[in-house]
């Protein structure tokens, strides 16, 4: 995103599958009074969604806090499960 010629926000985002994957958001700091990395998601949210290319958007992991003010569901990645009978099993499985 830039405003007249200085680059302003930039976000990097795979598309597999119809998932549209956040990976890297970054703004300059000095532009932060006018959200431009926010208006830089939205833009990009619309233009896939637009484009029929996706229907599912994962911001993949870490906490911050714009990401609990963008979206209000979790939806867990994976699971893991530990039993205790069958832990040695897994681990001969996997060597």
């Amino acid at each position: 995103l830039y405003i007249g010629s200085t680059p302003v926000a930039a976000q990097l985002w795979f598309i597999a599958e119809r998932t549209a994957y956040i990976y890297k958001l970054a703004y300059r700091p000095e532009f932060k009074h006018l959200s431009v990395g926010t208006n830089l998601t939205w833009e990009m949210i619309r233009h896939c969604s637009s484009e029929r290319q996706t229907h599912t958007l994962n911001i993949l992991n870490g906490d911050e806090p714009y990401k609990q003010a963008l979206f209000t569901r979790q939806q867990p990645v994976y699971e893991l499960q530990l039993h205790k009978n069958r832990l040695h099993t897994l681990a001969r499985a996997f060597n």
